[in-house]
């Protein structure tokens, strides 16, 4: 399959996964279109690019009107989308009583109300451009709950449903679509959980170009599940969870997490 020409759209794209994987579009010969709220980030991106013709545009994906501008442009500049990536993202550790409701539902927004925003502005393009592709970042959470992660495991379990659902859906309008699950990844906000029980026992050992190879994989007509597993070791994790019991799995979720089985009282209410 050609790309020379197509235009690739990616969120997050001033660091981590979103970076590595623009980075992969453009040697690939995408036209390139790199969206993010930094935009000292997006200005040291551009000349890094490979090939010409690349652009950047500052949008925080929390904003409707932003997000909306951004994609208007991208319609009357570029006139077609054929591959959006997804990728911006927040995460926070930690008992959830003590992330707090506004951490909590700043996840929310940007992990879920992010997504939601830019499929309804890119939707139109998505359509006109025959054989597009939209692929969402999700997560290994996405498969149970996990402790220490509650809000962001829920909202990366929305996006799995989320995918599953459009993929159906959309196969009407000739759009693909496919969602990344992941365990914790070297990036930037890998690191600001790297301290977490469960990042201190798996490891923070991911490289984002290893996940961006498998965002690319995509990119032409493909047999592939919509949940798209980076790592053998996840494909068998996702595996046996299906098939354990949900008892077992918490069980399994206390060790992997360092979760007491007991809590003193006094201590819910410190915060």
């Amino acid at each position: 399959m050609t790309t020379e020409g197509n235009v690739a759209v990616v969120t997050g794209a001033a660091s981590g996964i979103g970076l590595a994987t623009i980075h992969r579009l453009a040697r690939m010969g995408f036209h390139t279109i790199a969206i993010d709220r930094d935009q000292t980030a997006l200005a040291d991106l551009l000349p890094s690019l490979a090939g010409g013709g690349h652009r950047c545009l500052v949008a925080d994906v929390t904003d409707t009107d932003q997000v909306r501008r951004a994609f208007d442009d991208i319609a009357a500049t570029e006139g077609r989308l054929d591959f959006l990536f997804l990728s911006a993202g927040i995460a926070r550790s930690g008992h959830w009583e003590d992330i707090g409701l506004d951490a909590n539902l700043a996840m929310v927004d940007v992990n879920i109300g992010g997504v939601l925003r830019c499929l309804d502005a890119a939707f139109p393009l998505l359509v006109d451009t025959a054989g597009s592709t939209v692929v969402i970042m999700a997560s290994a959470s996405a498969m149970t709950g996990v402790p220490s992660f509650a809000t962001y495991a829920a909202t990366k379990h929305a996006v799995a449903a989320l995918s599953e659902a459009l993929a159906v859906e959309w196969k009407r309008y000739d759009i693909s679509v496919y969602d990344v699950w992941v365990s914790f990844v070297d990036t930037p906000m890998g690191q600001q959980v790297a301290d977490s029980p469960a990042a201190t026992r798996l490891g923070v050992k991911v490289r984002p170009e290893r996940v961006a190879d498998v965002v690319v994989s995509v990119v032409a007509p493909t047999k592939s599940p919509v949940h798209l597993l980076v790592g053998w070791d996840l494909k068998f994790a996702s595996g046996l969870t299906r098939r354990l019991p949900v008892k077992l799995n918490q069980r399994i979720a206390h060790w992997i997490h360092k979760y007491p089985r007991r809590a003193d009282p006094s201590s819910a209410h410190e915060h």
